[in-house]
């Protein structure tokens, strides 16, 4: 199997037996295609995921399956893959697309034939149709298991053996067969009305994206293409309910997370300002009277996982940013629950601010505490990277007080500055040369955590610091320089060292929390070298790299050679198209 890149698409070279995954979303399901026209996998939301192991499409001419080595070309991109395959007497091309609106996956199987040659395809999947009945846009079949199929060609349905056999046609030139596969208990006619136009909006979806000048090469521009999709895909609309889902595996039920949208909605000012507004609405639905933030908010608008310390610090943050970088401050006085904007991002950071001590700083209470993004973690009393948010929180709610002309501004100015100034003080290491993980009475975890990071992008770093802490980042973090695999970067190193410090997948080294690479910290952490005007591609690109050379062909969760990967199509990872759109480092200076 071969990979490459090509007009911001991921193009894959390999033979007909091969799987090649492809995880494509849209309002209402997401599909795993498998690289032979089919899929393996889809989810509808709020109803699970279903596995179609045995799900296949096969195509025969003059009586003889396509062969099992025969050579094809797979190319990914957007909601779209594309398998093509030459043989001696025809040049077939299938194409699987999902509609950014429709909750169903389309097929287009085209066909060119060097002469008169017999076509015959069948789709083979467990609980197959009972009938084949004729639609006024083409000829459908119900399946018992809910599935449900329409084709503008004439099929069979064969219960015994789970498939269904489209009649055999004779053609000489171009033959076309227009197919939909539903996944819900609504009927299969009309799936194909307009499968023309969905065809097209689809491939107009990919062609109109606005592919930065610092994403140069090939490889670059299907990485920004594949990681802006990846945010765009996990948008949802349900009702009122408007927002970021975190991923594939993250839709059951729907729901959006403080802290993955923050990271999410980055990507979308490039084009899409009007998905980040209603983000904010629906995490602005989440907040409870006495400003406290869950981990994420359902989509009733109802708490999943309560009182989180990153999640009040992020939703300050994304209001901060949403007016700074676009100069709509309508947002600040939109009101959900009798609040404005404004005033619920003033009641979150009180809020948060409540749990501080006379340090200034926030105490993460309890031995036991998972409470924030690294949630199989027991970082407890001062975790650098929930201060630096706190710290964050108050420099924008500060700007955003301000620009209401509100005299409290300058309190949260002052606390900001406080707040700083006991980071810099109690969590920095000078002698290893960065901000420790976190630190209570009886210990201190010294390990070097990527989250960090964030203090060099926000400016609580002073420089000085800023560039000791990342030049040991990438003595400590980057594997290519302390591990004996090549693979990214860790999110923390050494493995954190207690025997109590983690659980489940995050209690072994190298998994999840515990190392692992996380690609939207990889892209932050390459923000930060860009911001100080060191090398940033090898955090930015490697994750890309190394997944797409080993058959991963959506951006992950997270990964290593010692774990198994995260789900993919993980929102947040969409992170690296924000720092390709972010060209000159600019997006967190203050603009108000």
């Amino acid at each position: 199997m071969k990979t490459y890149f090509k007009d911001g698409k991921t193009v894959c070279d390999a033979q007909a037996y091969e799987n090649v995954m492809y995880d494509v979303a849209n309002n209402g399901i997401s599909v795993r295609f498998d690289g032979k026209g089919c899929f393996t996998r889809y989810s509808v939301l709020n109803e699970g995921t279903h596995e179609l192991a045995g799900a296949a499409l096969k195509i025969f001419i003059d009586g003889r399956e396509l062969p099992f080595d025969a050579e094809k070309t797979v190319e990914m991109y957007g909601r779209i893959q594309t398998v093509s395959y030459t043989s001696d007497v025809a040049e077939i091309k299938i194409k699987p697309f999902l509609h950014r609106d429709r909750p169903c996956a389309f097929t287009r199987i085209s066909l060119k034939s060097r002469g008169a040659v017999r076509v015959k395809i069948a789709f083979y999947m467990r609980g197959a149709a009972d009938c084949a009945l004729t639609a006024a846009d083409g000829f459908t079949g119900d399946y018992s298991n809910g599935f449900r199929f329409a084709s503008d060609r004439r099929f069979s349905c064969l219960p015994d053996n789970e498939s269904v056999v489209f009649d055999e046609t004779e053609t000489v030139g171009q033959a076309e067969y227009r197919i939909a596969y539903a996944f819900s208990d609504k009927p299969a006619s009309g799936l194909l009305k307009d499968f023309d136009l969905y065809e097209s909006e689809c491939d107009r979806e990919f062609l109109d994206v606005d592919i930065p000048v610092s994403a140069a090469t090939e490889e670059q521009k299907a990485q920004y293409c594949s990681a802006f999709f990846c945010a765009l895909e996990n948008f949802k609309e349900i009702g009122d309910f408007r927002a970021f889902t975190a991923g594939c595996r993250y839709v059951s039920p729907v729901r959006t997370y403080y802290r993955d949208s923050y990271f999410t909605v980055l990507a979308m000012y490039n084009g899409h300002t009007d998905k980040v507004r209603d983000q904010i609405a629906a995490l602005s639905r989440g907040i409870g009277d006495d400003g406290s933030c869950p981990s994420a908010v359902l989509c009733d608008f109802s708490s999943w996982w309560s009182d989180h310390y990153d999640s009040p610090s992020f939703y300050c943050m994304m209001v901060y940013d949403y007016v700074n970088n676009t100069g709509d401050l309508s947002l600040l006085d939109e009101k959900w629950g009798g609040t404005t904007v404004c005033e619920k991002a003033e009641k979150v950071v009180n809020k948060l601010s409540r749990t501080c001590d006379g340090s200034g700083l926030s105490v993460k209470c309890g031995r036991f505490n998972r409470r924030d993004w690294a949630d199989e973690v027991n970082r407890y009393g001062y975790v650098a990277y929930d201060e630096i948010l706190y710290a964050r929180a108050l420099f924008c709610l500060y700007k955003l007080l301000a620009a209401k002309g509100c005299p409290r501004a300058e309190n949260y100015l002052a606390e900001y500055g406080r707040v700083c100034k006991a980071i810099n003080k109690i969590l920095w290491d000078d002698a290893a040369g960065y901000y420790v993980n976190y630190k209570n009475d009886d210990f201190t975890e010294s390990n070097l955590s990527i989250d960090t990071v964030l203090a060099a992008v926000f400016g609580i770093a002073p420089e000085e610091r800023a560039v000791r802490m990342l030049r040991r980042a990438r003595q400590l973090l980057e594997s290519r320089n302390s591990m004996p695999v090549d693979f990214g970067v860790m999110c923390v190193y050494p493995p954190y060292s207690r025997i109590d410090a983690a659980v489940n997948k995050s209690s072994r080294p190298f998994d999840y929390h515990n190392g692992a690479d996380w690609p939207y910290w990889s892209a932050m952490y390459a923000y930060a070298l860009k911001m100080y005007g060191m090398d940033w591609s090898y955090p930015l690109t490697r994750w890309f790299k190394y997944n797409t050379e080993r058959g991963s062909f959506t951006p992950v969760e997270y990964f290593s050679p010692y774990c198994a990967t995260g789900s993919t199509l993980q929102a947040w990872s969409s992170a690296a198209a924000f720092v390709y759109y972010d060209a000159d480092c600019s997006f967190f200076k203050n603009k108000l």
